[in-house]
């Protein structure tokens, strides 16, 4: 396994493992970020709650936001961790990351935009061997699966073997 891959999967993994948390939470409160607030009887603002008026959900939801944020600190360099250095949730880091490294909507679907078009004119290059052409074409397809686009089996197979060049002629396509 090269570099590249070995950092493609940490991510997954942690996406995985914070997207789990975060998807708790969000269910819990769709509205934003949880937080153990209420209305203060006196002066009719929003305020933290105390310890004693925590309820055993809160205190749950609570513990799920912490180990969260302890999960994406820690799997953060010391320049990824002063980006979002004082967000307060751990869905306020994860929003932050993603927008950081993802991109606006806009930007994402450019993105997209470009690797289907890499993908549409994908061909073996001359002197490259099958599995350098292999790992181009999978990277270009862990792309696009990152960014919500997938291709079917049969799909990517077919591209596969139409890519080959002439050298492979003689050889059985789809």
């Amino acid at each position: 396994m090269d570099a590249c891959t070995d950092i493609r999967m940490n991510c997954m993994e942690i996406r995985r493992c914070v997207g789990r948390i975060l998807l708790i939470l969000d269910v819990r409160n769709p509205n934003g970020p949880f937080e153990a607030t209420l209305i203060d009887d006196h002066t009719n603002r929003r305020r933290e709650k105390t310890r004693d008026e925590l309820t055993p959900q809160d205190k749950v939801n609570l513990t799920l936001n912490t180990k969260a944020i302890n999960v994406l600190y820690n799997a953060l360099d010391a320049n990824e961790s002063t980006r979002v250095k004082g967000c307060i949730s751990a869905k306020e880091i994860w929003d932050k990351l993603k927008k950081i490294h993802e991109g606006s909507d806009d930007v994402r679907e450019q993105k997209k935009s470009l690797l289907v078009a890499k993908y549409e004119s994908f061909k073996m290059e001359p002197h490259e061997n099958i599995d350098k052409m292999y790992c181009r074409f999978n990277d270009i397809i862990k792309d696009l699966e990152t960014l919500g686009k997938e291709y079917s089996l049969g799909e990517k197979n077919r591209k596969i073997l139409n890519a080959l060049s002439k050298e492979w002629d003689g050889k059985p396509r789809i």
